[in-house]
This record gives structure tokens, sequence and C-alpha cells, in this order.
């Protein structure tokens, strides 16, 4: 599985999903019910790390959302003054939120692919140091 970078946790997750599916016919009559299939937990499941932008890295991000995405700029602000994350941060209804995060992840996705910040996720930007110029 390592040759085809399959995570351990995707496994998990197909075989978790197999163990319902087996349950759903065992239900049905499908299968007997002497079919028994056990998933379990991965111990030590690595974490991902928080990754802090630097000033530097911060200049081009705002010099790109200024441009290319304003909406996004006082979203940032923000998120590293306030130190929230974005659901605390948007105030509209429920699916409004829905659909700004998406639009959100979906924008700051094509800003990692410019800035090459492959592993970076949006909420990270609370942990930055924000400093006006």
């Amino acid at each position: 599985m390592q040759n085809k970078q399959i995570s351990e946790r995707r496994i998990k997750n197909i075989l978790v999903l197999f163990n319902q599916i087996i349950k759903h016919f065992q239900n049905e009559g499908y299968i007997n019910k002497t079919c028994v299939f056990e998933v379990k937990r991965i111990t030590n499941i690595p974490k991902r790390e928080i990754q802090i932008l630097t000033q530097a890295q911060l200049a081009p991000l705002f010099k790109i959302t200024n441009r290319k995405y304003p909406y996004l700029t006082p979203i940032i602000q923000n998120l590293i003054i306030l130190k929230q994350p974005l659901n605390s941060i948007l105030t509209s209804s429920e699916q409004e939120k829905k659909s700004l995060k998406r639009k959100i992840r979906n924008d700051f996705y094509n800003i990692k692919q410019e800035l090459c910040l492959t592993n970076y996720m949006f909420d990270d930007l609370r942990f930055c140091n924000f400093v006006k110029e």
C-alpha cells in the first residue's frame, strides 16, 4: 500500500465502509450472520503539524488576495487578529456559511498552489502574527 501512497487512515475508512455494507446485507438477509468483520483502531495516527506563515510569506498572500480575491482579505485579517477559527468569524445563516466556506476553501486552494503551500490549511492563518503596513 505504501507504493501506491494510500494512507492507513484511508484504508481504515474503506474497511469501516465495507463493514457497514456487510451489516446492511446481513440485516436484509442476503448474507448469513456468521460473517464477522472487525476493524481495529489504528494506534498512533500521525497528526498534521500546524504551519505558521512568516511575514515574508504573508506579503505575497495579501498581494494575491487583494488582486484576485478581495473578499478574502478582511476574512484573513480577522483570522489573524482575532485568532479564531473561520466558523466563528463568519456571521450568517448556516446555509450561507456552508457555501461561503466552500468558496473560501476553493479560492484558498488556488492561492496555495500559487504560493507553493501544499500542506497549509486556511484555519492555520489564525496562528500567524499580523503586522499592519
